[in-house]
Order: C-alpha cells, then structure tokens, then sequence
C-alpha cells in the first residue's frame, strides 16, 4: 500500500532523501509513495529514480546529481511521478529543484502554488570523482506553470536544456535565462515545443538554432487559445531560429 511521508528533518539542512528520521512516519519514500516537503527542507537525490511517485514541494529544495547511469531508459523522474508546488498551503512558497550533471524528466513538472508562489529549477554542471560533467537537462515531457505562478529555468555555466516534449506557461510565467557560458546558447538543437495558453507569459533568453536545412529540428513557440493576455517575450531576438505559430489578434 502506498504511503505519504512529510520531511521532518532540520530545515535548511541537507540531507539524502534515505534517512529514516527525517520522515514521518519514519521510514522513506518508496516507488509509489507520497513525499511532502514543506519546511524548508532540502533533500539529496543523487542517482536515486524516482518511480510513480508524487512529490509535494514547498519552501524546500530538491538536489539532484546525475550521471551517466541517468539517461532516457533510467530517468530522474519516470512517466508516473509528478513533482508540484501545490502543497496545499495558502500563503505563497519558494521551491526550487537543482538538476547538477545528467536529469531526464520522464514525468511531469507543475509550479501549482498558491498565488504568487515560485518554482526554480537550476540546469548546472557537477563534479564526480574529480570530473566535471555539464549539466544536459532533457525533457522529453512536461514542465508548467499554472496561474499565479512564476517557473524560472536557469540554464548555468557548461549547461544545456534539451527540450523535446512541452514547456507549458499555462496562466502563469515561465522565465528561461541563460548564463553567458552555457552549452550552444543553452537551448539544444532538437524539436520541442514552448505553450503559451490561459492568458500566460513566456520570456526566454536563451538562443534558438534554426533549423539546419537537414532534420528540419527547431524550436516551435505555440500561442495555443485565444485567451487574452498571451504574451511572449523574446530577450534575445537576434540569435532566435525558432517558429512562432498560432500569434492572432489579441496576442502580445
């Protein structure tokens, strides 16, 4: 049977989410289960797979370190686990997720907090037995932010997102900054897809590869409905080689 686990551990100090007695009930999650982390907590993650399970994030912090062991076959996040801010509180939260070295997400990403609440998630390089391994964040899936929030995706130094499923600004804003080191201007050469819809805000500085007249990959910014207020914004449009489709009347 499945199980819900809230993080007790001391808040703001880490931890590997495989300590017992920072869980109550004591013990850890398992695939299946239920995690709430509520407190400021931060919880190490390192190789470990997340498989079905749902992951409540709060004022908390969740590290991830991958290497090559973590790919699309042994992802960070399977197709069954969800990790989302809508934690049930009221008042707005922080939450943030570093992706250090290797991170697939098979699942689904949501920045559902109450209004005004943030969800970051640092793309970053790391370091395994003396070798620095770039940070390459694949999302073959979903990331989103729904009204009321604000998703930033911070592609760091030696970083790359490569995304071929959906970055969704849902109602809320999704911010992807780069920093000036990033891998290839920080968006990856492949086919994904950027959703502006519920009235959402999409700001991207990262640069686009147009397409190589070979493969046709691209990046395609999709304004999907009519809802007012969809607005994109682009930071850096003289390197941008994406497509903007479904921009009418009322867009901005």
């Amino acid at each position: 049977m499945a199980t819900t686990y809230t993080w007790i551990g001391q808040p703001g100090t880490a931890a590997s989410a495989s300590v017992t007695t920072d869980w109550s009930p004591t013990g850890s999650p398992q695939a299946g289960d239920t995690g709430i982390i509520t407190d400021n907590g931060t919880i190490l993650l390192g190789d470990g797979i997340l498989q079905a399970n749902t992951i409540f994030e709060g004022n908390g912090l969740l590290v991830f370190t991958g290497d090559s062991l973590v790919n699309h076959g042994t992802p960070s996040l399977d197709s069954a686990t969800l990790i989302t801010t809508a934690a049930g509180l009221v008042v707005a939260q922080s939450s943030t997720i570093d992706a250090n070295g290797n991170f697939v997400n098979e699942g689904s990403i949501l920045a559902d907090g109450a209004a005004g609440s943030s969800l970051t998630i640092n793309i970053g390089a790391t370091v395994l037995n003396g070798t620095t391994l770039p940070g390459y964040f694949y999302n073959p899936s979903v990331i989103q932010a729904d009204a009321g929030n604000t998703l930033t995706i911070a592609i760091g130094t030696t970083s790359e997102l490569f995304n071929t499923g959906s970055i969704v600004a849902d109602g809320g804003t999704v911010k992807i900054t780069v920093n000036p080191s990033a891998i290839a201007g920080g968006d990856g050469p492949v086919r994904g897809f950027e959703d502006i819809e519920g009235g959402g805000t999409l700001e991207t500085a990262a640069y686009y590869p147009a397409s190589d007249g070979n493969n046709g990959t691209h990046s395609e910014i999709d304004f999907v409905d009519s809802a007012a207020g969809n607005t994109l914004k682009i930071d850096n449009v003289g390197s941008f080689g994406g497509v903007i489709l479904g921009f009418a009347a009322g867009d901005t």
